[in-house]
């Protein structure tokens, strides 16, 4: 249940995947095991953080549900599509709020399942409706609440791209090839993913402007 492709352009972010993937699965026990919330500014790629680390690891569970949080609505009709889908809670003349318990008890009875949770700014919004934290399941939840520690989950901040993850995103999004990549349009995608603040989504738009509107990279700044 998972309704974005994964992105073919993902780039970088390899030891945070990891770090990710091994926060998840560790045994030791901690106050908050097997939940984890990524959280950092908006524009950040949290979202495309959570698909990829979602296609590269499916193979380890036997099923995956995604949901938002916008607002708790949202949520629980998150809540009823994993219920139709999996059959697990009878949805006709149900409250939301006994369909969304029900998947969560149900949860408790799977092996092996991942839960994201999309978006969730504001914690009291998934206030009893968070799975527990079983060994066989996981809970990813992506958040711009810089205050983590308010949620009930362990906290990883995403941090801006770096330098060299940032150019390689702007050059391969742009549609430019490595081969005809010029050590002075190194400089130029340098001084645009600078300005930018190295979030993300900013560059992914100037991207798109470079590569629709311009046919030299050198003329985006001046614009």
């Amino acid at each position: 249940m998972v309704s974005y492709q994964r992105n073919a352009h993902f780039t970088g972010r390899e030891e945070l995947l990891s770090e990710l993937r091994h926060r998840l699965v560790e045994t030791k026990q901690k106050q908050f095991n097997h939940r984890i919330a990524i959280y950092g500014l908006g524009g950040v790629g949290k979202t495309q953080i959570a698909i990829e680390y979602v296609y590269r690891y499916q193979s380890e569970y036997n099923v995956i549900f995604w949901i938002t949080a916008a607002d708790q609505a949202v949520l629980l009709s998150g809540y009823e599509d994993i219920a139709k889908t999996t059959g697990c809670v009878p949805t006709i003349n149900t409250t939301p709020d006994v369909v969304a318990k029900g998947v969560m008890s149900w949860l408790r009875t799977q092996e092996t399942w991942l839960l994201v949770i999309d978006n969730l700014d504001d914690v009291s919004i998934v206030e009893g409706y968070l799975p527990e934290m079983v060994k066989g399941g996981h809970t990813l939840i992506t958040t711009r609440n810089p205050d983590y520690l308010q949620f009930p989950a362990e906290g990883i901040e995403i941090p801006v791209l770096g330098k060299d993850e940032a150019v390689e995103l702007l050059r391969l999004r742009s549609g430019m090839q490595s081969s005809e990549f010029t050590p002075n349009q190194m400089v130029q995608a340098s001084d645009i993913v600078n300005e930018l603040g190295y979030l993300a989504l900013a560059i992914e738009q100037a991207s798109a402007f470079i590569r629709v509107s311009l046919k030299d990279i050198s003329d985006f700044l001046s614009i």
